[in-house]
């Protein structure tokens, strides 16, 4: 399960980056080329006490938030630009509220090795206000008890194998603990005031800071390496320019001492230019002796670098070497980075085989994302029986979280009748779904079903929509065709005529690949 518990209660993954990217991040929460670090964990505290800590602090903030948002906005969502959105779909408050609440199920079925939940509840599943909230305080009631009593020492066992109990319920606490960032940011994007208790809580961790600088300084000056890349993670989250400069110097001696987060952390003030300076052939060199360290993260980073040739000559080789170890050491997205080399052959003998029991073993690990590409070796018989039933199935999985492309390939199974019974209202409510979350492609097949009457009534209206939702985000591919399909309806007076911009969308259409529309600009519109 690794570090990616949260990928299982997240509604959509790049759209609550962009939400996290708005707000102040906890200390430590700093994302690499692929995955993020650590806070490393206060001296002050056991590590039971710290986690407590955190899944109190984030629990009871959903709750406030649950109690004093009206209901009215529970299903609001940021209206963020396309740039910055990339066309995905921003959870609302109470899809990630409920997200968070339902995550303590999660946890308990694989406890009790009894079956995970399927899905995650919706607004509608509840009679009124009141029943929600009733549902998110019982559920980290739940959660609490179980923390209170866990055992970090007993591993716990997952659907692909044990788990460690102290990854375990570092992630069971993560997740949480994430999503409340998250809504702090839904609150400022949205221009909402904050509740009483969220604003004393910001207060109070303002006025903890300066505590916790000095104890951390003072440890670093003797030489407890840990606590000088801990402080460095506080100065580059909350000190601007000069604590940027500050965290660098404290994580180069971190990592001078022996400490492999501290070269993480290095590594990535290269990568993103943290002190003014973006060199990623030092980038590499710090997650070299992070990954020599121990620290899976660095092995990941750096495989990445090589993968794409940044900073270091390409070298796949190396690249599928430095995942591997990154798997070993308990990095999901290392395990299907590693699964896609298998499968595609690069920088290692093609074995889809070997795919499928990477994306198998992160799939029921927890990671929603390989759920997907493992739906997509049984559905076409490659590594594995061909399985059309548990294909569709894996499909699900994504589609009820991640939704986007798992919705789209859902919906063509439903269409063709493969492993699930042919459903054309099913068909098409799931690649509404698919557009809404984002997926263009899905949005490009509704053109053509609306603009040609197949399956649903033809409405040329509908068609238009759907053809500029693909086409307003992107200029490749289908995105082209959607233009050169869109422009057609604005010449053809189908739904609402206008020459100007039918010659601007065949304009996009031609830029984007399709040769067709270039002919269209050429010959004046009739």
């Amino acid at each position: 399960m690794a570090q990616d518990w949260k990928r299982i209660i997240f509604l959509a993954g790049a759209a609550c980056a962009i939400v996290l990217a708005s707000v102040a991040v906890p200390a430590g929460a700093r994302a690499g080329p692929g995955n993020r670090g650590r806070e490393p964990q206060s001296s002050s505290r056991s590590e039971k006490e710290q986690m407590l800590y955190v899944w109190k602090l984030s629990t009871q903030g959903i709750i406030e938030m649950a109690e004093t948002l009206p209901e009215d906005k529970y299903d609001l969502r940021p209206q963020l630009p396309a740039e910055m959105s990339h066309g995905e779909r921003v959870p609302t408050f109470v899809e990630m509220a409920l997200a968070a609440a339902s995550s303590v199920y999660y946890a308990r079925a694989m406890l009790e090795g009894t079956k995970l939940p399927e899905g995650l509840p919706k607004h509608e599943d509840f009679k009124s206000k009141a029943d929600i909230v009733a549902y998110i305080k019982k559920a980290f009631a739940e959660g609490t008890v179980l923390l209170e009593n866990a055992d970090f020492s007993k591993p716990v066992q997952g659907p692909e194998g044990p788990i460690s109990g102290h990854q375990f319920w570092n992630d069971f606490v993560e997740g949480p603990a994430d999503i409340h960032v998250m809504l702090l940011g839904h609150y400022r994007e949205m221009g909402w005031a904050l509740p009483p208790g969220e604003v004393a809580a910001a207060s109070a961790a303002s006025r903890e800071i300066p505590d916790r600088i000095v104890r951390l300084t003072s440890e670093c000056e003797k030489g407890k390496y840990a606590s000088c890349t801990e402080l460095g993670t506080l100065y580059t989250n909350t000190g601007g320019v000069e604590g940027e400069a500050r965290a660098a110097a404290l994580y180069e001696r971190a990592c001078n001492g022996g400490d492999a987060v501290g070269c993480y952390h290095r590594g990535l003030d290269f990568v993103y230019g943290g002190a003014g300076r973006k060199d990623e052939s030092q980038a590499a060199g710090y997650f070299q002796r992070a990954c020599d360290g121990g620290n899976a993260e660095g092995c990941d980073s750096l495989g990445r670098l090589y993968e794409e040739g940044r900073g270091v000559a390409p070298d796949l080789a190396r690249a599928a070497e430095l995942y591997q170890r990154a798997c070993d050491g308990g990095d999901q997205g290392s395990c299907v980075g590693l699964g896609n080399m298998y499968r595609d052959g690069k920088g290692v003998t093609k074995d889809e085989s070997r795919a499928a029991d990477l994306y198998r073993r992160t799939c029921y690990g927890g990671y929603i994302l390989s759920c997907g590409l493992l739906g997509d070796l049984y559905a076409d018989g490659r590594g594995v029986a061909k399985d059309d039933a548990l294909a569709a199935e894996l499909y699900l999985k994504g589609c009820v979280t991640i939704q986007g492309p798992y919705c789209r390939k859902l919906a063509r199974m439903y269409a063709d009748g493969r492993g699930l019974p042919k459903d054309e209202g099913t068909t098409v409510d799931l690649l509404k779904r698919a557009c809404k979350s984002g997926n263009r492609s899905a949005c490009y097949l509704l053109g053509g079903m609306y603009e040609a009457g197949y399956v649903v009534h033809k409405d040329d209206s509908q068609a238009q929509m759907y053809y500029l939702l693909t086409c307003e985000f992107t200029l490749a591919g289908e995105a082209a065709g959607a233009c050169k399909r869109l422009a057609a309806t604005y010449t053809e007076a189908r739904a609402s005529k206008d020459e100007a911009r039918a010659a601007e969308l065949y304009r996009n259409a031609c830029q984007g690949g399709f040769y067709a529309a270039c002919d269209k600009l050429k010959k004046p519109q009739k």
